[in-house]
């Protein structure tokens, strides 16, 4: 149904929270509530590691949290700090979030292990 966004602050929780049930919460830098078709499996938000995405779906997750997260990804995946990397995360049907390629392109980045979680987890909710 509809990905929401909130800012990070006390009203932006309670406005994000009062959302109606069923509903996923992403907190970051901004506050993204996914509902109806555009929430993720519950396996996937128990298990991060577990999900494996399309590169659309990695883009997409980015973008639902962020457009600075979409556009980081995006300048990584056009100068990779390896070809495979670049490849993997740009035209892979089947980026696994356990891979070691993800691992160094978010230390690359300078992502937290969470950040990219939660861009898997809302990834995981997208039409491939």
């Amino acid at each position: 149904m509809a990905i929401t966004k909130f800012p990070n602050t006390v009203a932006g929780k309670a406005e994000a929270e009062a959302t109606p049930d069923p509903k996923h919460i992403a907190y970051g830098a901004r506050i993204t509530v996914f509902t109806g078709a555009d929430m993720p499996p519950a396996e996937a938000v128990a298990d991060p590691s577990s999900i494996v995405l399309t590169a659309h779906q990695l883009h997409a997750g980015a973008l639902a949290i962020g457009q600075t997260r979409l556009n980081e990804l995006k300048a990584l995946i056009a100068s990779p700090p390896t070809p495979a990397i670049g490849l993997y995360l740009g035209m892979s049907q089947a980026i696994a979030r356990s891979s070691p390629k993800v691992k160094q392109a978010r230390t690359t980045l300078g992502w937290s292990a969470a950040l990219m979680d939660s861009i898997f987890v809302a990834g995981s909710g997208m039409d491939p």
